[in-house]
């Protein structure tokens, strides 16, 4: 394979970050800004050693790697497309991280490999800095300071990840690091596999991860559309490393997120037709998560670097800009100023009909009131959970006369065998003429939310999306159909061609600049002071939090 230089970087899950939330997936990109992927055509041929010495079922590894594997080449639709080999002999499936023509994946314990011991998997990607194609991965599984286990609800964030050796679910840590290896930098959306800390249900994609990986491989259908544009700071300067969330407004929940490069702008590269709002809010997880061109530019936003959550509106700010995406095209969202303004209630305050997008705020347990017109069929979605304010939303809809509408409630909008759901909710019902729709936004309770389960304005949001028909009732963009059995092609593992290269290292998810290292040397350096204070710095944040959020919730209900 032709290279002059190869570079590679790294990508890890952190487990003791766990109550931490990043946002948005993010493009691995070459200082030209081209993505790192597998070239067009080409597979990812995988080599799997599933030897664990605390004695981790070799098959329940093998079945582990085929899903994730699977999962990703069914959301690119094919496009980026894999094969897959293992056995247990050293000498063939080597567990180390050199690279040397083979992309593999094994655990820590059967190598020499040192790894920390606050994360879970670790992936490391060589590439070519001229074109972005990738040449070969490696991926470590932490078996030594974790558990793996093929329950769904073991999990860091349930409990398990302040003793010795905690539990955690084999194949959130495993399709998570497939992500990176097929090019993919983290998210931080609460449904995605990508998300950057150990979470409930990464074992599953989410719609973030499918416009991510469709990004990448051109995995488009005809209905799919592109989107772009500039968030600039209130004073005009470009505003780097800030999320932006396509919210569907037929389905009320987020389909996909980017975040801003240096000049501020954003893309998105395959999203579905129909009408979007965009949602715009600070980076929560810090720039060690993503790659360098995302990095925030050291500027002020609103006083202290943070700034409220907000919807791209034009006049009123409860109503977002609905922007229509058609197949095929590629939209220009234009420019927009952050805003520095906390959102105040609406009050319900639209005599003569809501917008079909509301962004409003209210105290839990105060309804407000919206009205809208119905020619038949309609649905309601209210959702705070996934826009990470600490609220559901009830909904409960009359019509002109006052008379209770008969509707068919769904909440949560999803839950699965891990034990994590969107405690969000969607009404479906039928009326012609004015109806009034009742939002009460409701505590979240017990319910599994990654902290800080505050909400980033200091009064809890939610969105409401109507619509005049029932929609897809999938939140999650989740694969249907059967999974395919998949067999390994006879012989060994396929090799690449290997050459000279010069290493990159990226330590906490950051990415780092040549190390000079020479392949086969020690790429994991001792622990620095601030290395290590980052380390206890999520739990500091998580028990600082909680506090805030019972003395705040206090305050709510003494008011």
């Amino acid at each position: 394979m032709r290279s002059r230089r190869i570079s590679s970087i790294a990508t890890a899950l952190l487990a003791i970050c766990a109550p931490i939330l990043a946002c948005a997936y993010t493009l691995t990109t070459v200082d030209s800004g081209k993505p790192v992927r597998w070239r067009y055509g080409e597979k990812l041929n995988l080599a799997g050693n599933p030897v664990s010495k605390n004695g981790f079922s070799q098959e329940s590894f093998r079945k582990a790697v085929i899903a994730g594997l699977q999962q990703w080449k069914a959301a690119s639709r094919g496009n980026f497309d894999f094969d897959y080999w293992q056995g247990s002999d050293s000498s063939i499936f080597e567990p180390n991280l050199d690279q040397n023509g083979l992309s593999s994946i094994f655990f820590a314990s059967n190598s020499k490999e040192a790894t920390d011991p606050n994360i879970l998997g670790f992936t490391q990607v060589w590439y070519n800095p001229s074109t972005g194609d990738l040449i070969e991965t490696d991926v470590i599984l932490n078996d030594r300071d974790f558990t793996p286990t093929t329950s769904p609800s073991d999990s860091t964030y349930q409990g398990h990840g302040y003793g010795m050796r905690p539990k955690v679910h084999l194949s959130n840590v495993v399709t998570h690091e497939l992500g990176h290896a097929a090019g993919l930098s983290h998210s931080g959306e609460v449904n995605s596999s990508m998300l950057y800390v150990e979470f409930l249900d990464q074992f599953k994609l989410g719609c973030d991860d499918v416009a991510g990986i469709r990004h990448l491989y051109s995995g488009y259908a005809s209905s799919d559309g592109a989107l772009s544009g500039t968030i600039l700071t209130p004073s005009g300067e470009a505003a780097a490393g800030v999320q932006v969330t396509a919210v569907s407004k037929a389905r009320g929940v987020p389909i996909g997120t980017a975040h801003t490069d240096q000049n501020g702008l954003y893309h998105f590269a395959s999203i579905p037709a129909g009408e979007i709002g965009l949602l715009v809010s600070r980076f929560k997880g810090g720039a060690s998560s993503i790659p360098d061109a995302f990095h925030p530019k050291p500027q002020t936003i609103c006083k202290n670097s943070a700034f409220p959550v907000q919807f791209i509106t034009e006049g009123d700010p409860h109503a977002p800009k609905l922007f229509s995406i058609e197949g095929g095209v590629t939209l220009p969202a234009g420019a927009y100023r952050i805003q520095c303004n906390e959102l105040a209630s609406s009050n319900g305050g639209y005599p003569e009909g809501a917008p079909e997008m509301v962004f409003d705020s209210g105290k839990i347990g105060n309804s407000q009131s919206y009205s809208f017109f119905s020619s038949g069929e309609f649905q309601v979605v209210g959702s705070g959970f996934l826009f990470l304010s600490p609220v559901t939303v009830s909904l409960e809809a009359r019509d002109a006369s006052g008379r209770l509408i008969p509707v068919t409630t769904t909440s949560p909008l999803y839950s699965s065998e891990s034990g994590f759901r969107i405690p969000d909710t969607r009404i479906t019902g039928y009326a012609v003429g004015r109806i009034t729709l009742r939002a009460t936004p409701i505590g979240l309770g017990g319910a599994p939310v990654p902290v800080p389960a505050v909400s980033q304005s200091l009064n809890p949001y939610y969105v409401l999306s109507f619509h005049s028909s029932a929609q897809d009732p999938d939140p999650r963009c989740l694969p249907r159909g059967p999974v395919q059995e998949y067999t390994s092609p006879p012989g060994g593992p396929i090799r690449y061609a290997s050459t000279t290269s010069s290493r990159d290292r990226i330590g906490f998810c950051a990415q780092a600049q040549a190390s000079g290292r020479t392949p086969g040397s020690d790429r994991h350096t001792s622990a620095s002071a601030g290395g290590i204070l980052g380390w206890f710095l999520p739990f500091l944040l998580l028990f600082a939090i909680r506090l805030y959020s019972k003395l705040r919730r206090a305050r709510l209900i003494a008011r």
